[in-house]
């Protein structure tokens, strides 16, 4: 029988419609009756997942709002499970213009600005309060604030869930993990956590418009835009933390895997594992943010 541990470390959450580009061709117009239901504004939101997700769902419903707040005169074309650009593609992509929307995970920001490895520091966040409270406060719209400098925008963060870790062997406690090989993102923090607990890592692949198009659009579109990122945003956060738990009940339900929930007094020897991991990466992240990620 497989059995796995279910181990809460960083909460790793997706960064959504972190940029904007030029719309395909198609420059915001400053006069807002430019746009008609007859010949609306095309936004083309690309991401990797399928549509079935929370964050497809979440985009759906964002392109349902746009048509709705602005009477049909912007159209939001969602391309789900990479339909138009692979995981490693979608940031070029939408850099070029080709795409205006794009939803990839914060370890695709870190090229951009290394504090986005805050996000993969394990056991930083107490709890998953505190991850919410932590981006959609002051280090959240600093990192985010970050982007503009490549001319990006940075609008709202989609949860992805949990990290869980899943093995051949038991493993329940600190020692388990050595020796062991776990497929994971490409990150040094990744990388950093495993060579920390004596384990090993193999990177797998997950199968900006500029920031002008954004604060040219017409008044009243910013604002449709704006209001259904922010209603998107509560839906699927919402969502993912639903399907966290069906999930979580219908892998106990199963009998193939054996959920072992992490005690505070194994969670607090994985955490002393991984002070010297926070400490390598205080240059890089800033230990002003780290430090406020741990008290969140």
């Amino acid at each position: 029988m497989k059995k796995g541990l279910q181990t809460v470390f960083a909460f790793a959450l997706t960064l959504s419609v972190a940029a904007l580009t030029a719309c395909g061709g198609q420059p915001a117009a400053q006069n807002p009756t430019s746009y008609t239901k007859d010949n609306p504004m095309i936004i083309k939101f690309s991401h990797v997942v399928t549509e079935d997700s929370p964050k497809g769902k979440a985009s759906k419903r964002f392109a349902a709002l746009m048509a709705q707040k602005t009477g049909g005169r912007v159209k939001v074309e969602v391309y789900p499970s990479s339909q138009l650009y692979r995981d490693k593609d979608e940031l070029e992509a939408l850099q070029a213009g080709n795409v205006q929307l794009i939803a990839p995970s914060t370890a695709k920001m870190v090229g951009i600005n290394p504090a986005f490895q805050v996000n993969d520091l394990p056991f930083l966040f107490k709890e998953h309060d505190a991850v919410v409270k932590f981006w959609d406060g002051e280090y959240g719209k600093k990192l985010f604030n970050s982007l503009e400098s490549k001319n990006l925008k940075g609008l709202a963060l989609w949860e992805l869930g949990y990290k869980q870790f899943t093995s051949r062997k038991p493993i329940a406690k600190v020692e388990d993990f050595a020796g062991q090989k776990f497929r994971t993102q490409a990150g040094k923090v990744l990388d950093a956590q495993f060579k920390a607990l004596g384990a090993a890592a193999a990177t797998i692949a997950f199968g900006e418009t500029y920031k002008q198009w954004y604060d040219n659009l017409p008044a009243d579109i910013k604002k449709a835009f704006d209001e259904s990122i922010q209603e998107s945003t509560k839906y699927q956060r919402e969502l993912a933390a639903k399907l966290d738990e069906e999930s979580k009940t219908r892998i106990v339900k199963s009998g193939k895997l054996q959920m072992v929930q992490m005690t505070p007094e194994e969670r607090g020897k994985f955490i002393q594992k991984m002070e010297p991991v926070y400490k390598e990466f205080e240059n890089t992240i800033g230990k002003d943010m780290i430090d406020a990620a741990r008290k969140m």
